[in-house]
């Protein structure tokens, strides 16, 4: 699908954050689709081991994200959801105009099927506390929130498809923009905006420079 949005926004991450980032999430993501289902399997059924998958993703890379903002040089920190029975990782960093950006992951199940932020009390919080939109006048926030979207390929449920660092509106019905991570792995830090309907290419060679 390529980058989908603000071209201002993409300048700002492409300038603020070295490919080495990017590349560190994408070897993550597949590491998490790959060791999950390793795991599982060994254990498992394959009807529990399916039902199982999603949680052990999410751990395995959540942990991975702690791990990716200390090289980095990055905030990371173990937040409780609204009924405090669940935990979810998140990065916080800055834009070089200083503007705050917090990252949470999630599953998707298509790449082309999230018109809509899943629904979850803690994502609306941040999304609300995002930075003022032109369509959300009312809406005074001091940074963005990002959503590492990523999921697993139709045919091959161990390895990773897609991933995009995608930024919800304030209301979690749309969004105002979804970039390419395999694109954003690829760029140059100096390099302008990618036009919107670029194509991801050279995906399994991303990961191997990654590891």
């Amino acid at each position: 699908m390529g980058h989908r949005g603000s071209k201002e926004l993409l300048r700002g991450l492409i300038r603020s954050f070295s490919t080495e980032l990017w590349k560190d999430i994408l070897l993550s993501l597949n590491e998490a689709h790959q060791g999950a289902w390793a795991h599982l399997e060994q254990h498992f059924s394959p009807p529990q081991a399916k039902d199982l998958v999603p949680h052990y993703r999410r751990a395995i890379f959540e942990d991975s994200m702690a791990t990716i903002a200390r090289k980095h040089n990055l905030i990371v920190r173990s937040a409780l959801n609204k009924t405090r029975n669940a935990s979810h990782a998140e990065i916080e960093t800055f834009l070089l105009d200083s503007k705050r950006v917090v990252l949470t992951a999630l599953a998707a199940r298509d790449a082309y099927d999230f018109k809509r932020l899943r629904t979850a009390q803690f994502r609306k919080t941040l999304a609300q506390e995002a930075m003022l939109f032109p369509e959300f006048q009312h809406h005074h926030g001091d940074g963005y929130y990002g959503v590492i979207l990523h999921g697993a390929h139709p045919e091959h449920k161990n390895s990773l498809d897609f991933a995009y660092l995608a930024f919800p509106y304030a209301d979690c019905k749309g969004w105002f923009g979804k970039y390419d991570l395999f694109l954003l792995a690829q760029q140059a830090a100096d390099s302008e905006a990618i036009e919107d309907k670029a194509q991801a290419i050279l995906r399994s060679d991303i990961i191997r420079k990654a590891e």
